[in-house]
């Protein structure tokens, strides 16, 4: 079981290694799949949660803007779900 700590938050994994090992085992092609919709299902509540306390201006674009997208980080081999306004453009391609 690991324990991943972040300032607020606790998420305990239990299986971890044994999920892990399947993943390995899977080509990568199918391993970027499996990880780019479970990160995107776990970024979806928060995704809503930030759209929903989005102030609201006269054209609302703000809010229409903020979106989920999945970026590599190479020199780790690991993906990371960003969520924020697609209006900043340095954000989505510098990770």
């Amino acid at each position: 079981m690991a324990a991943i700590f972040t300032p607020g938050a606790r998420i305990m994994i239990q299986g971890d290694k044994a999920v892990i090992d399947l993943l390995c085992r899977l080509p990568d092609r199918i391993q970027n799949k499996v990880i780019a919709r479970a990160l995107m299902a776990s970024a979806g509540p928060i995704l809503e949660m930030i759209r929903s306390a989005c102030p609201v201006g006269k054209t609302g674009m703000l809010k229409k803007s903020i979106k989920a997208r999945i970026r590599p980080k190479k020199r780790e081999r690991t993906r990371l779900a960003v969520i924020g306004p697609t209006h900043m453009p340095r954000l989505f391609r510098r990770m």
